[in-house]
């Protein structure tokens, strides 16, 4: 029988309009032995802004649904 594993999920955010986001996030994908699965980028400033206004709804509901989670990844 095989072992499941949780998975590793690293999220990255950066803003639109800082130049020095893309490079950042190009440092610290260097750091990583296996490249991304799926990488999702480019929202738009509104969606950012509601987001940032949900942080402690999704942290609870992300670590209420996957316990795996440490509090920091949530």
């Amino acid at each position: 029988m095989a072992t499941v594993t949780a998975p590793t999920i690293w999220m990255y955010g950066g803003v639109h309009d800082d130049p020095g986001s893309r490079q950042r996030f190009l440092e610290e994908r260097a750091k990583r032995e296996t490249a991304p699965l799926f990488v999702a980028v480019e929202w738009e400033q509104s969606v950012f802004t509601r987001l940032t206004t949900w942080r402690g709804r999704i942290k609870e509901r992300l670590s209420a649904h996957w316990g795996f989670l440490t509090l920091e990844d949530c």
